[in-house]
């Protein structure tokens, strides 16, 4: 478990720092935690449900590449000896 009880909450807040000035750099480059978010704060709830669909996009996208792979492999493999 993270920070607030859930897994995603380090991430979100790593993520999005300098928007939401949770984290500060100190000179050294050093990140250290500022203050943490209410659990019902509209930011971090509207930056959570992005994250959940970007990571479905992700996924997607990775199904549709992986099965456009598995389509063309052959045709890649003839390609691949008639030209090296």
């Amino acid at each position: 478990m993270g920070i607030g009880g859930t897994p995603d909450y380090c991430f979100v807040l790593r993520r999005h720092c300098n928007l939401l000035g949770y984290l500060v750099q100190d000179e050294q480059g050093h990140f250290m935690l500022n203050r943490l978010p209410s659990e019902d704060d509209p930011m971090f709830t509207r930056l959570r449900k992005i994250e959940g669909r970007d990571g479905m996009l992700m996924d997607t996208l990775n199904g549709h590449y992986g099965t456009f792979c598995k389509a063309i492999e052959s045709d890649y493999q003839t390609w691949r000896k008639a030209n090296f």
